[in-house]
């Protein structure tokens, strides 16, 4: 008797058609489209939040990788940044590199759904336990953002906090709302070093 898990995931190149397909529990569905010679990624949309297992498995297998799409980078990019070997693609200088000059591949890695402009601060005050066990109050604010038409984005406004892009994947310039669920539909056995998960803060008004 197999002692394989009946949920196995498997990938598999198929250079002839350039695709690369993804196998669960019988199922084959194409889950890119992969050319081995320039070693361009195309991903299918609904398969996006899977990039990371398609890649390791580009890499394992020994098959050409330069990047998620064919568009290159915006002329007098200087060298793209090396990754963080425990970071991955979410190295805040590579991010920022991508965001900056490789607007494309940028918006497909971590998911761009949607640009917010900061239209002001929500301020409270909160009540907390000092260290001599007295109760004082904290000015506590926290910014508004509202959304806008498009994703024409600025790399500083990002780092400053006054424009926030909602994403799929939280990152150095990208913000993952608490209502979003893409991660449930990560490949989480393939792509188990990836955590896109974050707790939400907890906060008590005065």
């Amino acid at each position: 008797m197999s002692n394989q898990p009946t949920n196995l995931v498997t990938y598999h190149v198929d250079p002839d058609a350039k695709t690369v397909s993804r196998t669960q529990s019988g199922n084959t569905d194409t889950v890119a489209d992969y050319d081995p010679t320039s070693g361009i990624l195309e991903l299918r949309e609904e398969w996006r939040n899977y990039r990371t297992a398609i890649i390791k498995h580009l890499n394992d297998k020994g098959w050409t990788y330069t990047g998620l799409t064919s568009q290159k980078p915006k002329p007098g990019a200087p060298k793209r940044p090396r990754q963080n070997p425990r970071l991955g693609d979410k190295t805040p200088a590579y991010v920022q590199w991508l965001a900056e000059w490789h607007r494309d591949e940028f918006l497909q890695s971590f998911g761009v759904k949607e640009l917010q402009v900061r239209t002001g601060w929500d301020e409270w005050v909160s009540r907390i336990r000092n260290d001599d066990g007295h109760w004082v109050e904290v000015p506590q604010k926290e910014p508004i953002y509202q959304a806008v038409d498009g994703l024409n984005y600025d790399v500083e406004k990002l780092l400053d906090g006054s424009q926030r892009l909602v994403a799929a994947r939280q990152c150095a310039i990208t913000h993952k709302t608490a209502k979003g669920h893409d991660d449930e539909i990560y490949d989480w056995d393939a792509d188990a070093t990836v955590d896109d998960r974050s707790d939400s803060n907890r906060r008590i008004r005065g």
